[in-house]
């Protein structure tokens, strides 16, 4: 593989992971999990779950709130032509309710996570195969 092989599939990756929390913070839950490979690990807040339809009926008690990702300090290393893994932290805001025109009052962020991601190219492309969450900062 040679470096703009590597730089393109770190790209990709890259966009796969902000596309993700773009549809989880639009409610796009079905689609959302689409960018996860079929048998995804995902060990997350407290959860330990295998398998898209496990994740995406996780998601069932988010319907009721707004929630903005910020995803920063993202590292992808390139493993070979079809895996790689990445690390980046994650800025969260949960607000009860939803948008009215107005912006929602808010105190700051809810909490600072850091993920672990081990990304797979399938035939759909590039997805998320296992992912470990942890919370770095979380307000009370």
């Amino acid at each position: 593989m040679n470096e703009e092989q590597r730089f393109a599939i770190e790209w990709d990756c890259q966009k796969l992971l902000r596309q993700y929390y773009h549809l989880m913070d639009q409610r796009n839950y079905d689609d959302a999990t689409m960018m996860l490979s079929t048998d995804v690990r995902w060990e997350v807040m407290g959860l330990d779950l295998r398998g898209r339809k496990a994740v995406r009926d996780a998601f069932i008690g988010l319907t009721n709130s707004t929630i903005r990702h910020i995803l920063t300090n993202m590292i992808v290393d390139v493993v070979d032509e079809n895996h790689a893994n990445a690390v980046s932290y994650v800025t969260i805001y949960v607000e009860k309710g939803f948008p009215d025109g107005r912006p929602i009052p808010f105190e700051g962020s809810n909490r600072l996570g850091e993920n672990h991601d081990k990304l797979v190219r399938t035939e759909d492309g590039w997805r998320i195969a296992y992912r470990i969450g942890r919370l770095a900062f979380a307000r009370d």
